[in-house]
């Protein structure tokens, strides 16, 4: 009797180790779920190309997202869904299908046939704002179905690494105030609402949340690949903060103004000299002479240099201002030779 107990409360135990590894494991791989990227893919365009294509690519598309480690929206979903329109490309109906898919980017692929030749192109956009942050542009001359479905899966591979590089190269902001529902402004620029996502180059950055008279101002360094979370409480009558100093000089500057500052003190000795020259003959006044030319001459030397050397940082000073008024807003032109298409994107 005591051994059938003893058997009964250890399976009694195995059984409810069963029971609760499950229960263990569950937020694992609840966790793991949420931390993989999502991407939906976009119902293939096919211009003069057979309907029975989009299948093979389709399939290509999907198999080397799932391969590369993505959660993917398949196209079915995002038309059923989202009611995902051929003209949205970027702008604002990317960022609401994002929101309705609930995924991280847009693969749109399109495919134009050219007899047994076809040329293909993949663009994708992140959802937080529309941008394009990876394009691949590819042919294949002669080809099957099979070898059309076999380049798309090589073009999503290769887009895959393009946008991680493009991502990897910028920074990450993302913004929440109390309360929610205020504009944002960065560099003086409206780019939404809170809560907001934004991808931005990497930088010295000026953000200004307001809403109903209130108002919270700051300014934020982010270098590439950062991911800032900013939270702001508005107030009222926020003075804003003072502008950050900079104080970077380049070498050329120090240079510059330290041959004028030498120059000039060679050629006044070298006048000196040629002043005492006349106070003395023979080899005293030949020596004098000499040393008094060549200070003055090498003075004369110094103050060029060191004035070519501020007209460098000069031009050093203005390209770096240009540079940081064009990263403000940059108006980029894209051509899609495969759409027979132009778009704009303005970009902060």
């Amino acid at each position: 009797m005591p051994r059938t107990c003893h058997r009964a409360r250890w399976a009694g135990r195995n059984l409810a180790l069963l029971l609760t590894l499950p229960l263990l494991l569950l937020p694992l791989c609840a966790g793991r779920a949420a931390a993989e990227p999502s991407i939906a893919v976009v119902p293939v365009r096919l211009i003069k190309a057979p309907e029975a294509l989009r299948a093979e690519v389709t399939k290509g598309i999907v198999s080397a997202l799932t391969g590369l480690g993505y959660r993917v929206v398949n196209p079915k979903t995002v038309e059923e869904q989202a009611k995902f329109q051929p003209s949205c490309t970027s702008g604002p109906c990317l960022v609401q299908t994002g929101k309705l898919l609930g995924v991280d980017a847009l693969l749109h692929c399109a495919v134009a046939a050219h007899g047994s030749s076809y040329d293909i192109n993949l663009t994708l956009n992140e959802t937080s704002s529309g941008t394009v942050i990876g394009q691949v542009q590819s042919r294949c001359d002669v080809c099957t179905y099979a070898d059309v479905s076999k380049r798309v899966t090589s073009a999503t591979a290769d887009i895959d690494r393009r946008a991680r590089g493009f991502v990897g190269a910028r920074a990450w902001l993302s913004l929440e105030s109390d309360p929610s529902g205020a504009d944002v402004r960065l560099d003086r620029l409206h780019i939404g609402t809170t809560p907001l996502r934004r991808l931005i180059s990497p930088g010295v950055h000026r953000v200004v949340i307001y809403k109903a008279g209130l108002s919270a101002r700051r300014y934020v360094t982010l270098g590439p690949g950062d991911d800032r979370e900013l939270s702001l409480k508005l107030e009222l009558g926020l003075k804003p903060p003072p502008t950050p100093a900079h104080t970077e000089r380049f070498a050329s500057w120090w240079i510059g103004l330290g041959g004028i500052s030498l120059g000039v003190a060679s050629a006044i000795a070298g006048s000196v000299l040629l002043g005492m020259s006349s106070n003395c003959e023979g080899d005293c006044q030949h020596t004098r002479k000499t040393a008094g030319i060549g200070f003055t001459s090498f003075g004369g030397a110094l103050v060029a240099a060191g004035i070519f050397a501020l007209v460098i940082d000069n031009w050093h000073h203005s390209a770096r201002r240009a540079r940081r008024l064009q990263k403000r807003r940059r108006l980029t032109v894209g051509v899609d030779p495969v759409h027979r298409t132009a778009s704009l994107h303005l970009s902060y």
